[in-house]
């Protein structure tokens, strides 16, 4: 294939030929510690190989990131030499430029009017915690 598009890394034994393209579209937005920043989180990193994630990353051609501040932590905790591509990030897209009447048809579809105080908790998974 020309093109390997993931949000994890490939699997390590798959070898990377002249002319491929691997798009990295990460899991989501980078609030969590991550990549090299491990380094500093024992617990966090107990079964990370460093060298073997690092030889992944530098396979990477491009990395869809979903905004500036993402794209920080990226280049700071992945350092290979891939293009950032900022074209936000769809699925939280659709949350920040839902119209007035876009968020009431939501909150109606779960039986919530505008004097209800409804909370999106959408958590991920949190380092070094079972």
């Amino acid at each position: 294939a020309t093109y390997f598009i993931s949000n994890m890394n490939l699997p390590k034994e798959l070898e990377k030929r002249d002319g491929q393209i691997h798009l990295q579209t990460q899991h989501g937005t980078p609030l969590k510690t991550m990549g090299t920043d491990l380094r500093h989180y024992p617990v966090a990193a107990k079964d990370l190989d460093l060298d073997e994630l690092m030889r992944q990353v530098d396979r990477w051609d491009f990395n869809l990131s979903s905004n500036r501040y993402s794209s920080e932590i990226w280049e700071r905790t992945y350092p290979a030499h891939f293009e950032d591509l900022e074209y936000g990030f769809p699925r939280n897209d659709r949350l920040l430029n839902a119209t007035l009447d876009d968020v009431r048809a939501i909150r109606a579809s779960f039986g919530f009017d505008d004097s209800h105080l409804v909370v999106l908790y959408a958590p991920t998974f949190r380092d070094g915690v079972d």
